[in-house]
């Protein structure tokens, strides 16, 4: 049976939330560290080889003169996404003003488009995009439960055109959907989303801040596959809406560097390129642990199973803290 099939077939059992109340851009390449090995060959250049001395406050001076690095621009298009993530904060809300679509529901639909982002070989920024389409879209927009689906695989298509070289076709989304929706329901969908958000689709997701940490840092392969690897729970989080883009960055990279035993998990290169302090973010941090450790408990597989290939290092076997470090 395909993914989407299961999807349907468990949509439909899931209660809706009839009481109606509330349940508990494109980056540079200085900020795209390779997250998976096709990221990894195509940012295979001299600013990929980048690799800090000590923690240096200065990282981008390394490559003032390679100009695919951005790093005459760099800072300042950092700022432009902390302002503008100021500007779009959602909050863990809007499933409120939903009478047929529950947080039980988004999680099925989020850990599904997990394995349909690994199916379609998208890269990690069309995932995060994807998901910010759906959150903000349900956020103006009520939906149904039949219909939740087509919202998603929609915005995926939405993030891959967006983002990939080589978008997706819409046959391959009607494929993947088990021939539920027709070309012309996701057509019209399109349209729904792209004027709902009034076609707004360069928003500061918490990808280009995790990316530009783990460059800054000079973390290796499992210091990145482990930070992802948290920061793919805080989407299927609906909670986590509650913090910034920003905040979920850092809090991932924290986690990561707690996982792995770390000796200073919030270094002050991180502090610097940041702009916050472990105070910042903590909150965060210690509901995306606790969010972490509840999955392994429930059905919602798809990050882990993810995770316990050895393209992503096994990260997901890793064995977790429960309680974030004593400051």
């Amino acid at each position: 049976m395909l993914p989407s099939a299961r999807l349907g077939a468990t949509l439909r059992e899931v209660p809706s939330n009839t009481t109606g109340m509330p349940l508990s851009g494109r980056c540079p390449p200085s900020m795209l560290p390779p997250s998976d090995g096709r990221l990894s060959s195509r940012l295979s250049g001299p600013m990929m080889q980048t690799r800090l001395s000590g923690g240096s406050p200065h990282a981008d001076r390394k490559n003032r003169k390679e100009p695919t690095y951005c790093s005459e621009m760099i800072a300042d298009i950092t700022e432009m996404f902390l302002s503008r993530e100021k500007q779009l904060v959602r909050g863990a809300t809007y499933l409120a003003q939903q009478t047929e679509i529950n947080e039980k529901m988004r999680m099925i639909l989020v850990d599904w488009l997990v394995d349909v982002h690994i199916k379609f070989r998208h890269l990690p920024e069309t995932f995060f995009l994807a998901i910010d389409i759906i959150d903000r879209y349900l956020a103006v927009s009520k939906s149904t439960r039949s219909t939740l689906q087509l919202v998603g695989i929609t915005a995926m298509l939405l993030a891959g055109k967006y983002e990939e070289i080589y978008a997706r076709d819409i046959k391959d989304c009607i494929h993947i959907s088990a021939n539920t929706y027709t070309r012309d329901d996701i057509l019209k969908m399109e349209r729904g989303i792209c004027a709902a958000l009034q076609f707004r689709l360069t928003v500061p997701t918490p990808f280009p801040f995790l990316a530009r940490l783990l460059t800054v840092v000079d973390a290796d392969e499992t210091t990145r596959h482990a930070a992802f690897f948290f920061l793919e729970h805080a989407a299927l989080d609906y909670k986590s809406l509650n913090f910034l883009p920003s905040q979920l960055a850092n809090a991932s990279l924290y986690l990561a560097h707690v996982t792995l035993g770390k000796s200073d998990p919030w270094s002050a290169t991180a502090q610097h390129y940041s702009k916050s302090r472990l105070n910042d973010f903590r909150a965060c941090a210690q509901q995306l642990l606790d969010f972490t450790n509840y999955i392994p408990t429930t059905k919602y597989q798809a990050i882990r199973r993810k995770y316990t290939t050895a393209k992503f290092a096994e990260v997901a076997r890793l064995p977790l803290p429960t309680q974030l470090p004593e400051m």
